[in-house]
This record gives C-alpha cells, sequence and structure tokens, in this order.
C-alpha cells in the first residue's frame, strides 16, 4: 500500500520512534523464543532419559518472562508517542492553513470537512503510525527470524511454514485493490453527512421558523443511511480479508506441524540432525521435544501476518483521510510580498486606499444565463456586473444624503456579453482618505464584500491596482481636489503608496482591521476577547475602547466587570452587544484603516445609532474608515459614497 512520504517529516524523530518499537517487538519475539525452548528442555525428561536442566531453564524463563514484559511496554510507548507527535504536527499545520487561507477557505473546503478530517481523520493517522506501520516492518523480520530458529531444527517444516506466510501478504494486496475505492467512497460519505449534520444545527431556529424540521430530517436519514449502508460494505470486506487470513494462517500453522509430525513419525528427525543448545544448556534437544518446539512456534509465524492484515483496514482509513488532508495542506495560498509597512495605526499617520482600474472574477463561477455567478462572496449576482471607473454624479441634491459626495460604478461592458458577466468586480476606481468616512453602498451581489476582501489581502489574482497611499498631514485636500476634477495626483511626487499584492499578511492584519456582520466572539471572559487585538492592553486602555464603542455603561452593570463570562459566539449577549464588544476589540487594534462589512445589518435601531456614532467618531480622529452597506440612509452622514450598481 502507497503512503505519502511526507508523513515522516511531519515531526522530528517519528522514524526513529517507529524503528524503536520494532526493536522491541523483535526483542519480545527473541525473548519468547528462548522461554518456549527453555520449557521445551525444562520438560525434555519427560519424554526421554536426558539429564535434568531445571535451574537454567528456570532462569532463562524468568529473564525471557522481564524481557518481553519491558519490550511490550516499550513498543507500545514508542508506537504512541510517534502517532503524538504526527497528530500534533499534523493538527498545527491544519490550523496554521485555516489561518493562511482566512475566510476564502470555505471556496476550497466546507467547514464539516475541516473540522472531520482535524478530528477522526487525524485519529484514523494516529492508528497508521501506532498500530500498522511498526506491524508491518516487524511482520517482514518475525518469518525470518523464526525460520532462522527452526531451519536447524528441521529444514522442510521451516521451509513449509515460510512458504505459506506469503499467502496472507497475497490477500492483503488483493484486498487492497479494491478496499482503497470502497474506502474512499465511505470517507466521503462521511464528511457528505457530518456537513448535513453541521448545517442542520447551525440552521435549526431557521429550519423550525419556516416548519422545515421534518424535510431536514428525511433528508438526513437518507444520509445516514447511505452512510450505513457504505459502512456495511467496508465491514463485508474487512470480514471476508479477516476469514482468509485466518484460513491461511491455522492452515500454514498445520501444514508445518504435520511435516514436523510425518518427519518424526519416520525417523527423518535424528538425534544428530537436531539442533544442539549445548552452548547453553547441558544437552540438546531429542527429536520429540524438537516436534514439541516446533507445534509451540509454529503459530508465530502466522500472528504477526495477520495482526498486520487486521491493522490494514485501520490503515487504509488513515490513508484516505490522510489524503483529503494534505489535500488541503496543498491548496494555494493567497500570496503576500514581503514588504513591511510601518505602524501607522500606532504611530497615528493616515494612510489612504486607492482602487485603479481593479477587476476581480472567481476562477470557478459558473455563470448561467441570468449571470448569477456559483461560486465566491457576492458571486451569486456581481459575476454579472461588470463596472469601470466612477463617473461623479451630482450628490448635495437628496436631502438624507447631507453634502457627502457620491460617486457611482459604471458597468464596462454590455450585459449581452457572456465573457463580461463572468467578473465580480470590472475596472473600478475608488479613493477612501484619513479622516473620513467612505460609504460603499449597493445591492447584495454588486461586488461590495469582494473588494473588501481584495483590500483585505484574502483574494487574490486581481487586475489593476489596490494601493495603500501614506498621507503626510495637509494632503487629503490636495488628493480630493484631484477626485473631484477626476485628475489623480503626482503620486510620484506628493503620495508614498504601496502595493496590496507586495505586503506581508502580518502588515496588513495590523493595519486593517475588519467588522463584518457576524463577529465571533470566544467562549472565555470578555478580557480574553479583547485583548486579542492587543495583548499588552491596560484595564484603563480596555476601558477606553469599551467607552468609544458605547458599551461600557452595560459592562459596568456586570458584577465581574470585564471578567463577565462569554459563552461560545457570544450567546449570552444580544446582537448590538455582541456587535459593539467586536468593534470595542477592533478600536483597541490600533489601525490605520477600519472596514465595517454590514456592521449594522442585523443589529436593533438603537445598537445601530451607537455604532454609526462610533463609526463618524472614529474617522474624526484620522482614522480612514470604508462603510460597507446596502442600505444608503446608513451612508447618510458619510464624507463619500461609492455607489456599486446590479446590472442583471
Amino acid at each position: 500500500m502507497m503512503f505519502d512520504k511526507r508523513l515522516f517529516s511531519l515531526a522530528d524523530g517519528v522514524g526513529r520512534l517507529i524503528a524503536a518499537k520494532v526493536a522491541c517487538q523483535w526483542l519480545g519475539l527473541v525473548a519468547n523464543i528462548a522461554f518456549v525452548v527453555a520449557v521445551v528442555r525444562m520438560l525434555q525428561p519427560l519424554f526421554a532419559p536426558v539429564p535434568s536442566a531445571t535451574a537454567p531453564c528456570i532462569a532463562i524463563i524468568l529473564i525471557a518472562a522481564v524481557v518481553r514484559f519491558v519490550t511490550i511496554r516499550a513498543a507500545a510507548r514508542f508506537g504512541s508517542e510517534a502517532a503524538e507527535r504526527v497528530k500534533l504536527a499534523l493538527r498545527e499545520k491544519l490550523f496554521n492553513k485555516m489561518l493562511a487561507l482566512g475566510p476564502s477557505y470555505a471556496q476550497r473546503v466546507r467547514t464539516a470537512g475541516v473540522v472531520q478530517s482535524a478530528g477522526e481523520g487525524i485519529e484514523q493517522i494516529q492508528s497508521f503510525f501506532e498500530l500498522f506501520l511498526p506491524q508491518l516492518c516487524y511482520a517482514v523480520l518475525a518469518p525470518i527470524t523464526l525460520f532462522a530458529v527452526l531451519a536447524p531444527i528441521d529444514l522442510p517444516t521451516a521451509a513449509t511454514l515460510l512458504a505459506c506466510a506469503p499467502l496472507i501478504v497475497l490477500i492483503v494486496g488483493m484486498v487492497a485493490m479494491r478496499a482503497a475505492r470502497v474506502f474512499k467512497k465511505y470517507w466521503g460519505k462521511y464528511t457528505d453527512m457530518g456537513a448535513a449534520f453541521l448545517d442542520n444545527l447551525q440552521g435549526l431556529e431557521t429550519l423550525k421558523t419556516f416548519d422545515a424540521d421534518e424535510r431536514a430530517a428525511r433528508v438526513m436519514d437518507e444520509k445516514a443511511e447511505q452512510f450505513r449502508v457504505m459502512t456495511m460494505n467496508v465491514l463485508q470486506i474487512q470480514l471476508r480479508s479477516l476469514t482468509a487470513m485466518d484460513a491461511v494462517a491455522y492452515g500454514g500453522a498445520a501444514a508445518g506441524i504435520g511435516v514436523a509430525v510425518w518427519r518424526f513419525v519416520s525417523g527423518s528427525l535424528s538425534p544428530s540432525g537436531v539442533f544442539a543448545l549445548s552452548g547453553v544448556l547441558p544437552l540438546g534437544l531429542t527429536p520429540i521435544a524438537a516436534v514439541l518446539l516446533t507445534i509451540l512456534l509454529a503459530a508465530d509465524f502466522f500472528i504477526p501476518l495477520r495482526q498486520l492484515g487486521s491493522y490494514f483496514h485501520v490503515a487504509m482509513n488513515g490513508m484516505t483521510s490522510t489524503k483529503r488532508i494534505f489535500a488541503l495542506l496543498d491548496a494555494p495560498e493567497p500570496e503576500h510580498g514581503s514588504k513591511e509597512l510601518p505602524e501607522f495605526g500606532a504611530s497615528g499617520r493616515g494612510v489612504g486606499v486607492e482602487f485603479r482600474g481593479v477587476s476581480y472574477r472567481y476562477a470557478d463561477a459558473d455563470v448561467d444565463a441570468g449571470g448569477a455567478a456559483g461560486a465566491g462572496p457576492d458571486a451569486a449576482g456581481s459575476a454579472g456586473a461588470g463596472v469601470a471607473s466612477p463617473r461623479r454624479i451630482s450628490s448635495t441634491s437628496h436631502s438624507d444624503m447631507r453634502n457627502a459626495d457620491v460617486d457611482s460604478v459604471d458597468e464596462g461592458g454590455g450585459a449581452g456579453d457572456a465573457r463580461e458577466t463572468r467578473y465580480a468586480l470590472r475596472n473600478v476606481a475608488l479613493r477612501a482618505l484619513p479622516g473620513e468616512v467612505t460609504a460603499i453602498v449597493g445591492p447584495s451581489g454588486s461586488g461590495k464584500s469582494t473588494a473588501v476582501q481584495l483590500l483585505a489581502g484574502t483574494l487574490i489574482g486581481y487586475e489593476g491596482d489596490v494601493l495603500l497611499s501614506e498621507m503626510p498631514s495637509g494632503m487629503q485636500d490636495e488628493v480630493l481636489g484631484a477626485m473631484l476634477s477626476s485628475a489623480a495626483p503626482d503620486d510620484s511626487e506628493t503620495l508614498k503608496s504601496h502595493q496590496i499584492r507586495d505586503l506581508t499578511a502580518a502588515s496588513l492584519t495590523r493595519e486593517i482591521s475588519i467588522v463584518s456582520a457576524h463577529s465571533h466572539l470566544f467562549a472565555g471572559t470578555l478580557r480574553d476577547n479583547l485583548l486579542m487585538a492587543r495583548a499588552d492592553a491596560t484595564d484603563n486602555e480596555l476601558w477606553q475602547t469599551l467607552e468609544a464603542a458605547h458599551i461600557d455603561d452595560f459592562v459596568r452593570a456586570q458584577s465581574r466587570g470585564l471578567d463577565m463570562p462569554i459563552t461560545q459566539d457570544g450567546a449570552n449577549l444580544s446582537g448590538g452587544q455582541k456587535q459593539r464588544i467586536a468593534i470595542a476589540r477592533v478600536l483597541l487594534r490600533r489601525s490605520a484603516v477600519y472596514i465595517f462589512d454590514e456592521a449594522t445589518s442585523s443589529v436593533d435601531a438603537d445598537s445601530e445609532t451607537l455604532i454609526l456614532q462610533t463609526i463618524r467618531a472614529l474617522a474624526d480622529a484620522g482614522a480612514t474608515v470604508l462603510m460597507v452597506t446596502h442600505r444608503m440612509a446608513n451612508a447618510a452622514d458619510a464624507d463619500h459614497v461609492v455607489v456599486f450598481p446590479f446590472h442583471a
């Protein structure tokens, strides 16, 4: 069976630990052989008039028993240590891979698949390292060692036993050809059922609301039944292969014993041909003692290979999950550069955001006649909305928009152009300045969240330029004047720009903070959640950020204050409280650019008002603020508005 050699490079010393376990198993076999030989030699006076050797035999039996005990314990320890190292390394790599992929991981794999791979999948790999792989090596050494012991006693008997042993390997190989396909389907059904269960569990409230829980239960029953059938297929293969291996093991042992008895009866086992142990024991073995020794050791020829066959099915599960895990580990990560940004946010220096002719399309977008894409954020409609450079619209006449500047992003190609509809964004140009709130508005599917992900660096492969521009004091008016005249300023003289694709991931996460519609709070305390943003923050700084997010009164009313408990995903908080705590955490980060992506879409009216006040105060403090929303009313106080229209 083929396995990925990269498994051995995951953790240091895994190969040595496996070799140590095999060595312990082999020493245990040698001790067992010595034990059997000593027992047979001690019983030999019962069959023939030979001098007794009780004292040395008892000594050998005791020593062999101690060695056997020690080697069994040591082998188990070495195997367990090797497996634990691989498990830890795989989980670390898988977790780090998820961090590297960021939110874009969902485009490649289902969440349930990741959870199952990190849990049950890695546990199956543990069995591969702890049981199967050491047994594979030991199953080769054991028959050779036993052949070396029995061949001097009677070569035909030893040869018969050795010839029957590989038949088990042949059975394992034949089973492997069919089992590989079955185990792949088995694991697929398992992950499919797990994904459906997780989806139903997360959407349980929705299912109950729309009285769709019975239909979901029927679908779940169907998937469970499919998994049950596949499990029974796997068990049938295991049962048949184990039955065949048992037949070979018992048949081979019986054949070897039969040859030994036949040669004893025929007189072929003569004292002169019997293996002498005069160097260890006072006298060698008689023919009848040799037959007894052969009978006692015959089963050991097949036990290691028989155990290998039983571990094989566990190993197949491990190898199937390994392929899935390595497929995920091999997934391409967002490509970041090596350029480090200064700490603009912490130093209070302004940073502008600029899109120049930016286009993006999802590689796996499946666009139908209606222009809806089948993959990626905003893809449901954005693929049908090609856009070009913004054009200025008369902005001050609308009473709700007050004095905001409004840009409209137009379509760059005809609606009937099938190729154009593949783009989520097309030739987008916009700027956001420090000290201002730039609202990005538009219907769902117009590409707003795609633009946010490009700025955050979680999506790669875009066309055009996405820039962070250093803004020295007094430069905002000059840049804004250039925007109003639809002419870009001379960046080479006035601005120092940094291409997003050239920056390190650490720089991006430090200088660009995002608050989404579904911010996550971790189980623990409020303090734990806040300190994720900056571990060295003082209590005074924590209270300042809570005050800025208009959530400090609620926290002060709690008996434990900053140490108030937070349940998983903030389940013990209202939607508005949860969102304001998430905003407080982001404020503590001290970034230069803040993006609020539909941050008020799932909160009550009072919380929405408080969040909008926080957003305005953040911009007034000199930060660059982008607010993504599909509600024009939320953009009423924005300094600059960019409209992403949807073109069907």
